[in-house]
């Protein structure tokens, strides 16, 4: 399977798991190549939005390898997903559209002082705190309401 197509192509759920067990396998670095690349290429981005990326992902690979390289494999290759789905579904996306998919477990993670929120932005923290789940009340109806609320109305 082309990794390329990992990112860029809407499939059968069948396909859609596979595609993401074969991110898996494939070095971050490469997952952020093919995002970027698309991104020039399919979305007219400038170079210096793209760096901009790839020192946010470097970034992001440094936090967690510096715990342990198994997670860090693994929890990155979800964000670049998130961050490539978003850029295939909408012709234009911003700097900050784009920063909030590949950060938005920040606060879940612990992370995000260390990031430093000047450097992420107010918008994109506001949303990451909006998106951020309570993990100790998922199950509970009232709160998945509220929290799903909370999302649509911060839909600009």
């Amino acid at each position: 399977m082309d990794f390329a197509r990992c990112f860029f192509t809407r499939q059968p759920f069948d396909d859609e798991i596979r595609k993401k067990l074969f991110s898996l396998s494939v070095p971050v670095e490469e997952l952020a190549d093919v995002l970027l690349d698309f991104l020039e290429r399919e979305r007219g981005m400038d170079k210096a939005a793209t760096a901009e990326l790839r020192e946010l992902i470097g970034l992001a690979a440094k936090l967690y390898d510096a715990s342990d390289k198994a997670e860090y494999a693994n929890y990155l290759s979800h964000p670049l997903r998130v961050a490539a789905s978003f850029a295939w579904c909408f012709r234009q996306v911003s700097r900050d559209e784009l920063v909030l998919a590949l950060w938005h477990n920040a606060i879940e993670l612990g992370v995000i002082d260390k990031i430093g929120r000047a450097r992420l932005g107010d918008w994109v923290c506001r949303r990451i705190a909006t998106l951020t789940i309570d993990r100790a009340k998922e199950k509970e109806p009232a709160y998945l309401k509220a929290y799903y609320d909370a999302i649509v109305a911060s839909g600009e």
